[in-house]
């Protein structure tokens, strides 16, 4: 059973995940477009979490930044569509 974070990094997580919120929304709309967005994506997250409860830090460090950059990339890719529409 994970142990709970103490009551300080629970505040700092709550508000690191307020502060990057919108962001992370913007990126679902985008990504969630794409063919195959929910499966990459659920395999993305699937990876970390195997990661974290392996207790694999460099696994799971490794796994959150493919996963952002399916993100970063699709998002780019949308951009310059738009752009190309314009």
């Amino acid at each position: 059973m994970p142990q709970s974070l103490p009551g300080n990094l629970n505040r700092i997580l709550s508000q690191l995940v307020d502060s990057i919120g919108e962001l992370l929304r913007a990126s679902r709309r985008v990504t969630q477009l794409l063919p195959h967005a929910l499966v990459i994506g659920t395999e993305g997250h699937a990876a970390v979490l195997e990661a974290v409860i392996a207790r694999d830090p460099d696994g799971a460090r490794a796994a959150m930044i493919r996963h952002i950059e399916f993100a970063a990339a699709a998002w780019t890719d949308k951009r310059a569509r738009v752009r190309e529409a314009v």
